[in-house]
């Protein structure tokens, strides 16, 4: 338990002070609490000793002062923990995401969208409503309380004997809890992941899900299954839980009755006096209510600290190594030496070497599942290669500033995605401090400006989710718009004109020869006309280049390129002459 109280307080990191203020604000609020016990003493005195003067309006006072105090100092730990709870997870957040920028690709296809987003949100969600208040209030707790007993143990000793007893066997159980649902709550908080899993799977499928409709209705019926997992797990851990809960609650309330039992026939034997015996009472409601405060904190303790395990989990990903050389962008010559890549112990590229000048286009053509879009992936470092090196400007990519090279490199990919925002923040995505002027002259020159001022609110539309409110040749503009404004020298084309229909097609094909307009170009193309004045053009089969070089050499040559042309033609209905 001290293990993980430790590591909260370091999770807190730059609201450490924060938290210590809440717990001495605390503090001050339990002293001021303290206040109103002498003036309740000031009261019985009064009435047991049939004192005269102006007892009650002491009394009052006392009490003003105790109850402003309290408010204020209430007020501020609140506030404190409540800074420190929003700013961490904030932080936390924030940290995460840029971890998450610089991770290998690779774990994004390991890791579930589900477990990433449960970390960011439902889990830290929990740290950020939770670990100030369990940290102040623990500590706070456990100050207090033992100020309080100690107090009691000079105040009459053989009252407070009862209470260290009491006080004692309430911790013994909180432990033995802690302990018994450490296997339960990590089972819990799985469960929790997986609920997040099913219902993003089952809101991203949604289309397919009513398109599809069935008689056994799976997606339901995995819907429910993973909201029973989560309703077991979480019933399993109360049933876990609650025989601590009972047994602490019996201890503290026996222990508080016998105590104040005490009290009463000490009273009433003449040991102590009755207002002190009064008095005494009033005391051990309030330690009993301190150590129940603390033990209810610690005891979802072991939930934070899974819940903090899957968040550390999430926000480590393995990231690539970061080099420092500066990339200047005037030489754009790109070098692909001998170079392998594996995923899941399956060869993905397989000793691939090429050479790709600077200001010419390649074209990048193969069966699905031949390594195209990998290779590409490489190129831009999304992942590191497993031997070999790739080369731009005569220096390993892995020797560069990642950010600053990725600078250069504008990528169109075939599946477009559109922030919720606006169409002119979506197009400064590529350069956020451009003017409208060049936001404008970028959409122009992609031809999305036309149907842009169609729009109720023009640049100002915000489009929806992943662009919801355009259509597949609308977003494919805005895309190509948005890699215009950035005007990088080297521009990758990932299928990019795959999913145009005929009526968008033309227009795309005059924004891409805008965009790549003395560039570096490499293009993977789906439709191989595309392909057919590029410089160089490499044909990938399993993970190797089968073919290479220009689409008069390659039909000669026959082999992979000519049939995937001719089987085109025959698809299409239309020839390359």
């Amino acid at each position: 338990m001290i293990d993980i109280l430790k590591k909260l307080y370091c999770l807190s990191e730059k609201e450490q002070p924060y938290i210590r203020k809440s717990v001495v604000y605390g503090l001050l609020y339990s002293a001021f609490e303290l206040l109103q016990f002498l003036a309740v003493y000031l009261v019985l005195r009064a009435v047991a000793t049939h004192a005269e003067g102006n007892i009650p309006m002491q009394a009052f006072g006392v009490m003003l002062i105790s109850i402003a105090g309290c408010i204020v100092m209430h007020a501020q730990s609140n506030i404190k923990q409540m800074r420190a709870g929003l700013y961490m997870a904030a932080d936390k957040r924030i940290d995460i995401g840029n971890k998450l920028r610089h991770a290998a690709m690779g774990y994004f296809n390991d890791s579930s969208l589900g477990k990433i987003t449960a970390a960011v949100s439902s889990k830290l969600y929990m740290i950020e409503n939770t670990v100030p208040s369990i940290l102040s209030n623990v500590l706070q707790g456990i100050l207090y309380t033992a100020v309080l007993l100690v107090g009691f143990l000079c105040f009459q000793w053989k009252i407070g004997l009862i209470m260290v007893i009491s006080a004692v066997l309430y911790c013994v159980i909180v432990q033995g809890m802690f302990r018994a649902t450490q296997n339960e709550a990590p089972r819990k908080q799985q469960a929790v992941t997986k609920l997040i899993e099913g219902v993003l799977e089952y809101i991203q499928g949604i289309v397919i899900i009513r398109s599809f409709q069935d008689d056994n209705n799976r997606a339901e019926v995995r819907m429910k299954q993973v909201l029973n997992e989560s309703r077991a797990a979480e019933t399993s851990y109360e049933k876990k839980v609650m025989p601590y809960t009972v047994i602490s609650q019996i201890i503290l309330k026996c222990g508080s009755v016998l105590a104040m039992y005490a009290a009463v026939v000490m009273g009433l034997n003449g040991q102590i006096a009755v207002e002190k015996s009064a008095l005494a009472v009033i005391w051990l409601f309030v330690i009993f209510n301190q150590l129940q405060l603390a033990g209810s904190m610690i005891a979802i303790l072991q939930n934070v600290d899974t819940a903090l395990g899957e968040i550390e989990e999430s926000g480590n990903p393995p990231q690539l190594e970061n080099g420092g050389e500066t990339f200047i962008g005037k030489n754009c010559d790109i070098t692909v030496n001998n170079i392998c890549f594996s995923y899941e112990k399956k060869n993905v590229i397989d000793h691939v070497s090429l050479t790709i000048p600077q200001k010419t286009s390649t074209a990048i053509v193969g069966y699905s599942g031949s390594g195209k879009t990998t290779l590409c992936n490489l190129i831009c470092r999304f992942w590191d290669v497993d031997s070999g090196s790739i080369s731009i400007g005569g220096k390993d990519i892995r020797q560069y500033n990642t950010d600053q090279m990725l600078e250069n490199i504008s990528v169109v990919f075939q599946n477009v995605y559109l922030f919720n925002d606006t169409i002119a923040n979506n197009i400064r995505f590529g350069k956020p401090d451009a003017t409208d002027k060049e936001m404008i002259d970028a959409a122009k020159r992609a031809c999305c400006h036309d149907f842009i001022m169609q729009l109720p609110d023009q640049y100002n539309t915000v489009i929806g989710e992943n662009g919801a409110a355009l259509s597949g040749g609308e977003k494919q503009r805005i895309s190509i718009a948005r890699a215009m404004i950035k005007d990088a020298p080297i521009v990758i084309l990932d299928e990019a004109t795959s999913n145009i229909d005929p009526e968008n097609e033309q227009l795309i094909q005059h924004a891409m020869e805008e965009l790549t307009r003395d560039k570096t170009i490499i293009m993977i193309a789906h439709r191989l006309k595309t392909v057919r004045n590029a410089d160089q053009i490499i044909v990938m089969n399993q993970g190797r280049i089968a073919q290479r070089g220009t689409h008069e050499q390659l039909m000669k040559q026959g082999g992979i390129y000519a049939s995937l042309i001719n089987v085109r033609t025959e698809a299409l209905g239309w020839k390359l002459s």
